[in-house]
């Protein structure tokens, strides 16, 4: 499974008018998804939810940092503390929108253990 293939999925779930409208029930699909694509392919889901951190669309930024935080993607914590500064310096992000992403940040603070495994909550 290639960062292509992990788009095709995420496009799939998009075809639901629910899943277009709501970041929660997308996420919630993904999420349903996400254990079988990261056994094939960890860093095709880790290119796709980095794309979509810096997208600068809102819907796919704050989706892809609950994703990471949720599924102990220690790889993307780089991706969401730059992303964010940067967002609120240029106001594409409100306050709450950093509180959140602070918050995915302490998740992901868990999660990466000094060997680079993640640790199972």
């Amino acid at each position: 499974m290639s960062k292509e293939d992990v788009l095709a999925v995420f496009a799939r779930i998009l075809l639901d008018p629910w899943a277009q409208r709501s970041g929660n029930v997308f996420e919630q699909d993904a999420l349903k998804k996400a254990p079988k694509i990261m056994e094939n392919d960890r860093e095709g889901l880790v290119a796709v939810l980095r794309d979509w951190i810096h997208a600068r669309n809102q819907f796919e930024t704050l989706v892809a940092m609950s994703m990471a935080g949720k599924l102990g993607l220690w790889e993307l914590k780089d991706d969401i503390r730059d992303a964010c500064a940067n967002y609120l310096e240029d106001g594409f992000f409100k306050r709450h929108n950093a509180n959140f992403a602070e918050r995915v940040l302490n998740e992901l603070g868990d999660a990466e253990r000094e060997d680079g495994t993640i640790t199972h909550r």
